[in-house]
């Protein structure tokens, strides 16, 4: 066995073992949703002051990693990790790219969709005219004349089936 594959093994009976424990420290309120897209946050000002457009901060964000980790466990990664490690999950990467994208002084939105084959997926758009709406997984923009005319226009293989909900740092909401 590689020494990796076996390493590998070994985490999974760890996170195991302890995966109801972090489940439940790992909830969420709406309150903590919204502070973790935050323009505010360190990094989200840090990239923002160094990147300096949308453009730019779509293409960092889009470079990074993705990771599909499949774990029995529910958890946040700061944003401070997600640079550090250089990955993140879909989630992460919006997260990270909706908070750079307000400290550049643009509204943002994260948006959570159910795929129609299955699975969560997270997008992200500006508030504007048109609207813009950012992948950062697939590392496709596009735009529509309202968030919903675009997202029936999403450029991936995998059709959203529906929209589930939506927050920034000063809203949430069901959808």
């Amino acid at each position: 066995m590689l020494e990796a594959e076996l390493e590998a093994r070994y985490l999974q009976k760890i996170v195991e073992r302890y995966k109801d424990y972090v489940n439940l420290n790992e909830q969420k309120s709406i309150p903590d949703l919204k502070a973790l897209a935050s323009p505010k946050q360190a990094d989200a000002v840090r990239l923002a002051e160094k990147l300096g457009t949308v453009e730019a901060a779509f293409d960092f964000v889009s470079a990074l990693d993705t990771v599909h980790m499949g774990l029995p466990v529910s958890f946040w990664l700061d944003l401070s990790d997600v640079v550090q490690l250089g990955a993140g999950d879909a989630l992460d990467k919006a997260r990270l790219l909706c908070g750079v994208l307000g400290a550049l002084g643009k509204t943002s939105w994260i948006r959570v969709v159910r795929l129609s084959q299955g699975g969560q997926h997270a997008l992200v758009w500006l508030d504007e005219k048109p609207v813009r709406v950012f992948d950062a997984v697939h590392g496709k923009t596009w735009t529509g004349d309202s968030v919903e005319d675009a997202l029936e226009r999403y450029p991936v293989p995998h059709a959203i089936g529906k929209s589930l909900y939506e927050f920034n740092a000063d809203a949430y909401r069901e959808l």
